[in-house]
């Protein structure tokens, strides 16, 4: 939970997470191939930020239909079943 409390800390989180992450670099400049798997009801996920990493020729993308954001059981099946 988010409280006056605890709020620097969830500032300083999310700034060091999202804001500062490298991610494209790090995608773009790896050797191996990447796999990213999404469900196509994420509320989170940006299609613009997904479409640009589909670029690079060692990143492989599967979209997941009826799943979101949560990692649930039934998700990590998928993945796992993805990755195999």
């Amino acid at each position: 939970d988010v409280t006056e409390e605890t709020w620097e800390s969830f500032r300083l989180s999310l700034k060091n997470t999202i804001i500062h992450q490298q991610t494209y670099d790090d995608i773009r400049q790896a050797r191996v191939p990447i796999y990213i798997t999404y469900g196509v009801l994420d509320e989170f996920l940006v299609a613009k930020n997904i479409d640009t990493l589909a670029r690079y020729k060692h990143v492989n993308i599967t979209k997941l239909q009826a799943v979101d954001h949560i990692v649930t059981p039934r998700f990590a099946t998928k993945v796992v079943n993805q990755i195999d």
